[in-house]
C-alpha cells in the first residue's frame, strides 16, 4: 500500500506503455482511468472546482515511473443513488488483492488496414483503449460478438465500405457511480 489514509495500492513491478486501464470482470465495470495521480488521492468527491483534484471513484494510474496505482474505495457520495436509497459499494473489497482486476495498456487491440472479406463470428474481445480502428477496408464482418473496451468499441475513418454489425455487444463498463458524480456537478442534482 502507498498511502493507507486514502486506500490507495501500488504495484510491485514496473509496467510500459502511455497509460493503464483495469476492469472488475466479476462486476462487468471499468474502473475510471485517471490521468492525474492527485484526483486518485483525492479525498474531494465533489463538487468539480476548477482543475482541483476530484475522486470521482474506484479507478487506476500509471505514474511516470512505470508503477500501476489503483484504488477501490467509493466515492461516499455515491453510495445512494438519484431515489436516495443505498447503492452497494463496488467492489466490496478495497484491497485490490481480494479482486479479480483486469489490467490493459494496449491502445488498439486490432488494427484493421486495406482489409477485405474478413468475418470475426462468436468472438469476444477484450481490454483494449479501442478494440478495431478500421481504415481502408471493405467487407468486414462482426456477428455475435462482444467488445469489452476501454475508449473507443470500433473506430472507423477512411474509407470503409460494406461494414456488417449484427447480434453484437458493445460496453465500455462504465461504472454507476461515473454517471451520478457527474450530475452532481450541476447547480441541480
Amino acid at each position: 500500500m502507498s498511502d493507507p489514509q486514502v486506500n490507495l495500492y501500488r504495484s510491485r513491478e514496473t509496467y510500459g506503455g502511455k497509460f493503464v486501464g483495469g476492469w472488475l470482470p466479476d462486476e462487468g465495470i471499468q474502473l475510471v482511468q485517471y490521468d492525474d495521480l492527485s484526483n486518485l488521492k483525492s479525498t474531494n468527491y465533489w463538487p468539480v472546482s476548477g482543475r482541483a483534484p476530484l475522486y470521482a471513484g474506484p479507478g487506476i494510474h500509471l505514474a511516470p515511473d512505470g508503477h500501476i496505482h489503483i484504488r477501490l474505495e467509493p466515492n461516499p457520495n455515491d453510495l445512494s443513488g438519484p431515489d436516495g436509497k443505498p447503492i452497494p459499494p463496488v467492489p466490496r473489497h478495497l484491497d485490490p488483492n481480494k479482486n479479480r482486476i483486469e489490467v490493459f495498456n494496449s491502445e488498439y487491440l486490432l488494427l484493421l488496414d486495406r482489409t477485405s472479406y474478413l468475418r470475426f463470428e462468436d468472438v469476444t474481445f477484450l481490454y483494449g483503449w479501442t478494440i478495431m480502428d478500421i481504415r481502408n477496408s471493405d467487407h468486414i464482418t462482426l456477428d455475435n460478438c462482444v467488445l469489452h473496451y476501454g475508449t473507443y468499441g470500433l473506430v472507423i475513418r477512411d474509407n470503409v465500405y460494406n461494414l456488417t454489425v449484427q447480434q453484437s455487444e458493445f460496453t465500455n463498463g462504465l461504472p454507476q457511480y461515473v454517471y451520478w458524480t457527474d450530475v452532481k456537478n450541476g447547480s441541480r442534482e
